[in-house]
């Protein structure tokens, strides 16, 4: 009889598996102070475990970092706790009706998702897509949307959206009152190790492998 101890494929799943980035704009400085935006960056990159994230609005239109507790104490008028200080906000012109947000990687990703949400009684119909290639060029590989409801008060209410296959760049387009008017964090992106390192990777785990005869 032949026991196999460790499976290849289940170590490379795992290897694989823990390599994802979590951008979720904790380090950077807020650029919305008492309420007020200053526009202050028309791009942003982050990085994490490797991978960097690049972030832009196709108008060329400004972005701010929004500290979460602007709207405090009570919770109904804050993000969702897990959003901790910061998220991104395109509040400074969401006058730009030829305007999308653009999300590229600097490598291959997959298993992309994010958090969004919003103030207000607008309501919001959020559109993902993602491509081969950067700045939203090459083939589809994925899809999504979701539907995110106003209410007659200033609460805030969230959502998520997710994507799979092999990616480089992610379009996300929001349409309702106001274009792209949309808070979003914690984006999470699953990087694809490159085929060298999958070759190392699956040597490594038949070396690994350990097999007992009876």
């Amino acid at each position: 009889m032949e026991f196999v101890h460790t499976s290849v494929l289940s170590v490379l799943f795992a290897i694989t598996a823990s390599n994802a980035s979590i951008f979720d704009f904790e380090d950077q400085a807020q650029t919305t102070i008492g309420g007020v935006r200053s526009g202050a960056h028309t791009n942003l990159t982050l990085e994490d475990d490797g991978l960097e994230m690049t972030i832009y609005r196709s108008s060329g239109a400004a972005f701010d970092i929004f500290p979460n507790n602007t709207f405090g104490p009570d919770p109904v008028f804050m993000p969702p706790v897990t959003w901790m200080n910061n998220s991104w906000d395109p509040f400074w012109d969401v006058s730009q009706t030829d305007d999308t947000i653009i999300l590229n990687f600097s490598s291959m990703v997959s298993d992309f998702s994010f958090r969004f949400g919003d103030f207000g009684d607008d309501d919001d119909d959020i559109y993902i897509e993602s491509y081969a290639g950067l700045d939203g060029t090459g083939d589809l590989v994925d899809s999504n949307y979701e539907f995110l409801e106003g209410n007659d008060t200033f609460e805030f209410t969230s959502g998520a959206l997710l994507l799979t296959g092999a990616l480089r760049s992610v379009v996300i387009f929001t349409g309702g009152d106001f274009t792209n008017s949309i808070f979003i964090d914690n984006i999470r992106a699953t990087g694809v190790p490159s085929a060298p390192s999958l070759a190392i990777l699956g040597m490594g785990a038949l070396v690994g492998t350990r097999r007992r005869r009876a």
